[in-house]
């Protein structure tokens, strides 16, 4: 099973979505991420303060001439550490009463959003209203609640109703910006931004390109004048541009604009590793994703394991913030290994990353039991691949258990990985002899990937014919 990431793709698992973007090749040479592997006795030493949760009372921030930390491996792999009734009675999804909570958390959230929405278009009614009596006087603040309540709109998925109010605030903003440059340039261009990633969302790669473009010239022209204040922003727009360079295959341009991304951030995080080392673990992360998607192995590690660093420091300081990162590059770490046969190392990094995420899931279920599910598919496959069937049978039938109760009643959500799992576990009975199951499994699977299959064919057709290949061969030999 593929491991899906922080945007939603398949693996890896790359960082949620990002505040900020940029085009390519602003910043001269190329950077290096890969760096050599620090001995086996410090990488132990920084994992286990990390693990065992006895963080030191102050972490030391890497410089830009840091060495990453490699993840601590081990000689074999680990059980599986909580078989599945133990993960059933530790993860259930909610009781009445949490459910209760949650429909009245939902209610107050839904009041919320109206109260602000109906805040927004009132005060935009009031400047309409005002514009012809006061002229410019009302554009500034007319131009940032538009882009409010467009950002208002994005954050709950409603693309149709976020983009007028950001066009509009753009339109608003060139009028301010070319009577004060200097004071409307920064609005200018963080609309720009907002109004590419909706369009990236959205799949109009064209227009998120072009905004893009426009809006790291601006940010370009605003370091010249003030590089403290905005070579932060001109980073953040390449990271944003070469993940886009990515989605459309161009990854040369990808690479560079990732690349000039993380030597700004190295630079910046020198001076002050707090408010920048968060910000390069995330372009190293991208960076190696796209590494990894073009078989530059050597380099994905490199580039994984120095972001699992950084994010390893920060969790000690602020672990509620970072450790979902530090669980999502060790599961991109693991998935590494398996596709390059490390399988000795796969496991445990694949273990770690279940850990944190059965704690996560603990206070935040509907969060984190995906990636509890998708992590233990992974722990199965790496123990089948090592002739481990026992172990990859129970990791399987937990994630199986799991996905069942997060695809009931929440539509169409997790039946993918809920047919690939199937597969996985049908495909591991053929193995074990246990064929009732095995046939059982891998109909259930096939049924699913008709259903998919249905809607989003390219997707789901080739599935769809591997589970009939499999069934074939399972009742020919029957």
């Amino acid at each position: 099973m593929t491991v899906k990431n922080e945007n939603g793709n398949k693996t890896p698992v790359s960082d949620a979505a990002l505040g900020k973007g940029l085009p390519n090749g602003a910043n001269g040479k190329q950077t290096q991420t890969a760096s050599p592997k620090q001995p086996q006795q410090e990488r132990e030493s920084l994992f286990k303060k990390f693990f065992s949760g006895t963080a030191p009372q102050a972490s030391t921030r890497p410089t830009a001439a840091a060495a990453p930390s490699a993840p601590e491996t081990k000689s074999d792999n680990p059980p599986v550490q909580s078989p599945a009734k133990q993960a059933e009675s530790e993860l259930k999804p909610s009781n009445g009463k949490e459910a209760e909570l949650k429909e009245a958390e939902a209610k107050v959230e839904k009041q919320r959003f109206a109260n602000a929405e109906k805040a927004y278009q009132e005060a935009l009614q009031i400047y309409r209203s005002l514009g012809d009596k006061n002229g410019a006087a009302c554009l500034p603040e007319m131009a940032k609640t538009l882009n409010k309540l467009g950002n208002l709109y994005r954050d709950r998925q409603r693309i149709q109703e976020a983009e007028p109010n950001y066009e509009e605030a753009l339109k608003l903003y060139r009028i301010l910006a070319e009577k004060n440059p200097s004071l409307y340039m920064p609005n200018l261009a963080a609309t720009l931004n907002n109004l590419g990633m909706l369009y990236r969302n959205s799949q109009r790669l064209d227009r998120a390109e072009e905004v893009y473009h426009e809006a790291l010239k601006v940010q370009q022209e605003l370091a010249d004048v003030n590089p403290k204040v905005y070579l932060p922003e001109v980073a953040q727009m390449l990271h944003n541009l070469g993940n886009l360079y990515r989605d459309t295959q161009r990854i040369e341009d990808a690479t560079k604009a990732l690349q000039d991304a993380v030597k700004l951030q190295r630079e910046l995080s020198k001076e002050n590793p707090t408010a920048y080392l968060p910000q390069m673990a995330q372009t190293l992360n991208s960076l190696a994703d796209l590494y990894h998607q073009i078989q530059q192995a050597p380099e994905a590690e490199g580039a994984y394991e120095e972001a699992l660093r950084i994010r390893c420091e920060l969790a000690q300081d602020d672990p509620v913030a970072y450790r979902p990162a530090v669980a999502a590059t060790l599961r991109n770490l693991g998935a590494l290994h398996r596709e390059t046969d490390r399988l000795q190392e796969a496991g445990p990094m694949f273990e770690r990353a279940l850990e944190i995420y059965r704690d996560l899931a603990q206070s935040n279920p509907a969060a984190y039991l995906p990636d509890v599910a998708a992590t233990l598919n992974n722990i199965g496959i790496v123990s089948r691949s090592q002739n481990q069937a026992l172990q990859a049978e129970r990791a399987f039938e937990e994630a199986l258990k799991l996905l069942r109760e997060l695809a009931n009643g929440n539509g169409k959500a997790h039946l993918s990985e809920l047919a690939e799992t199937l597969q996985q576990l049908g495909n591991l009975h053929i193995e074990l002899q246990k064929n009732n199951k095995a046939e059982r499994e891998l109909e259930e699977a096939l049924q699913i990937y008709r259903k998919l299959a249905e809607e989003q064919p390219a997707l789901y057709l080739q599935q769809m014919a591997t589970a009939l290949t499999e069934l074939g061969v399972l009742r020919s030999s029957v």
